[in-house]
């Protein structure tokens, strides 16, 4: 590439065609950009540009081997990356999720282990066919503890080794469970509320913690993982996921009923069957479906605003560096306006500060 930028900056000099000159220019400038760029060891090239240069000239030689398909650019800077920190001590950044899911993890953990400590053979939920897992409380909830234990293991497989295998499972399941959240949470205080038939044996005594638990921080937990988290996607898969879980719960509601006799809830037992309990379960549905798709506007909504907010930052910063570098560079190397011209042509401005500093 030293080479090729060499005999451009040679025919130059010659009166050639306008358009001939501007096409050997962008040739020395992508010579350079390309020089630049591979002793910074980075590779933001603007490649479609670079290869049009390239057919234009139709000798792709030692550049036209240099040029990359995208697809493969990601993989090549990871590469990079792991050649360069081989053998050095490499520290990232925890993710900002991290503290909300291992204190989350932690609370609800402590929550459903304590359903196995004599302190929970009280309650009816521990006498009967189903456990406590025929209450659609506690069957979201032992989900959501098994997400948010999915997610701190994420969270800390993506520090200390930048990729994580859960994060997929994570993201599916977190947005399935956003909505039995808010279907748990509304129901419950909304019956409570009206006819105090949201749970079975109300008059047993019960800890102050758990009902708040179980019927409150579960929405927060929710909320406080979807604003922290940025790897939330609502996708069909999740959709999906949460129809299946939907499913299950309802099915394992009516074997209950089979085994004991009655629902698990006393407001299903005042209603009639079946079109009491049709009418409460497609409530219960219509608040599924529509928290599922709130979570998912809201979702996109705070990723726009929060890539607005890091495009801003990062252009800022990269100004801000621009004309420190040129400022220290224009006793040395970059006289004139050589050097900002070798830079307007193929490179963004992370790969044009690391050039100008390797320059420099």
């Amino acid at each position: 590439h030293d080479a090729t930028g060499t005999c451009c900056h040679l025919w130059l000099i010659d009166s050639h065609p306008s358009p001939i000159k501007q096409l050997l220019r962008a040739l020395a400038d992508t010579a350079f950009c390309l020089e630049a760029c591979f002793l910074a060891r980075v590779s933001h090239i603007t490649y479609s540009a670079s290869r049009h240069l390239v057919s234009c000239l139709a000798t792709p030689g030692l550049l036209g081997r240099m040029f990359i398909e995208e697809d493969t650019v990601q993989q090549g800077e990871e590469q990079l990356l792991r050649r360069q920190s081989f053998g050095k001590d490499v520290t990232r950044a925890p993710p900002r999720s991290l503290l909300v899911h291992a204190v989350a993890f932690s609370w609800f953990a402590f929550v459903w282990c304590w359903h196995l400590t004599p302190g929970a053979a009280q309650l009816p939920g521990n006498f009967g066919f189903g456990w406590f897992f025929r209450f659609l409380t506690f069957y979201s909830f032992t989900l959501q503890t098994l997400q948010l234990g999915m997610a701190t293991v994420d969270d800390w497989q993506r520090t200390w080794h930048g990729k994580s295998r859960w994060t997929k499972p994570t993201d599916d399941l977190a947005c399935a469970i956003f909505a039995f959240t808010h279907v748990v949470s509304i129901m419950f205080y909304t019956i409570q509320g009206t006819t105090k038939l949201a749970v079975e044996g109300g008059h047993v005594q019960r800890p102050p913690w758990l009902d708040v638990s179980v019927h409150a921080f579960n929405t927060m937990v929710a909320w406080a993982d979807l604003i922290s988290s940025d790897r939330r996607t609502f996708s069909r898969t999740s959709e999906r996921l949460s129809s299946v879980l939907v499913m299950v719960y309802l099915s394992y509601l009516m074997l209950c009923r089979y085994m004991n006799g009655r629902f698990p809830y006393p407001i299903l037992n005042a209603l009639s069957f079946p079109w009491g309990f049709l009418g409460l379960i497609c409530s219960g549905l219509v608040l599924f479906v529509l928290a599922f798709r709130a979570g998912k506007v809201i979702n996109r909504q705070l990723r726009h605003v929060s890539l607005s907010i890091r495009i801003k930052t990062t252009e800022r910063v990269d100004s801000e560096s621009d004309l420190s570098v040129l400022g220290a560079c224009s006793d040395t190397h970059l006289e004139g306006s050589s050097g900002a011209q070798y830079l307007s042509v193929g490179v963004s401005k992370g790969s044009r500060r690391m050039g100008l500093r390797q320059r420099c």
